[in-house]
């Protein structure tokens, strides 16, 4: 797997300045919010202390390393969020509900890592 997130200190905008497209999922863990943003293929973390908004998974439109996969990408082990419309905080792992690649994810927040849930009939 291949490191995806972006570091906290990636700041997008203060409150005043920030842009979500159609956040869907909210979750809050202290003073920190993880939103779902849905059409921006992100999942962002809103910080009450700093007001500030970070992409906490997802691509940062600068950083053209940080393109994700596509899903038929047999050359690339990362396959990057599409649609995201849920997210929920359990120790330091992210579960995101990955809408249009049909899957669930798990983001380790220490590691910076983005995972797929594997699920066994």
């Amino acid at each position: 797997m291949l490191p995806v997130g972006l570091p906290h200190a990636v700041v997008i905008h203060y409150f005043a300045w920030a842009r979500l497209q159609h956040p869907l999922g909210v979750h809050c863990a202290g003073n920190k919010i993880y939103v779902a943003d849905t059409y921006n293929h992100a999942v962002r973390l809103i910080d009450l202390d700093t007001q500030q908004v970070s992409t906490v998974v997802g691509r940062a439109a600068a950083d053209k390393a940080m393109m994700m996969c596509r899903i038929d990408d047999p050359a690339c082990d990362t396959l990057g969020l599409f649609e995201p419309s849920d997210v929920k905080q359990k120790g330091n792992t992210l579960y995101i509900a990955d809408t249009n690649n049909h899957l669930v994810r798990m983001f380790d927040l220490d590691k910076m890592v983005l995972k797929t849930l594997a699920i066994k009939e």
